[in-house]
């Protein structure tokens, strides 16, 4: 688990053992009214499917994003900078699921 000490953003990778075919599983928690750090843009081909599982949390996707709340997913190109805010007023968790597995490969 790596903790932001300056945010409070938690995130456990819990797939570590998919990590050489391009796939990750993390899961983050948010405290109330903090958020991540932009995270860059991946390669092309990397998509990302996000399942909130308590809160709320406010998603950053290049310039649009939506607002989700418990039981939402969303699904997205990763491969645009994005980032994630919990406007709550209690911490929100969530998992994502990022698939390099297809990033660069041609149809």
């Amino acid at each position: 688990t790596l903790l932001d000490p300056q945010s409070g953003v938690a995130r456990q990778e819990l797939s570590p053992a998919y990590q050489g075919r391009g796939v990750e599983v993390l899961w983050y928690t948010i405290p109330a009214g903090g958020r991540t750090r932009a995270f860059p843009p991946l390669r092309p081909g990397t998509v990302a499917q996000l399942v909130l599982i308590q809160g709320t949390l406010a998603c950053t996707i290049g310039a649009h994003g939506p607002t989700l709340g418990e039981g939402d997913a969303l699904y997205f190109p990763a491969d645009q900078p994005y980032a994630n805010a919990n406007p709550g007023p209690a911490p929100c968790h969530y998992l994502l699921i990022l698939d390099a597995s297809q990033a660069g490969a041609r149809a």
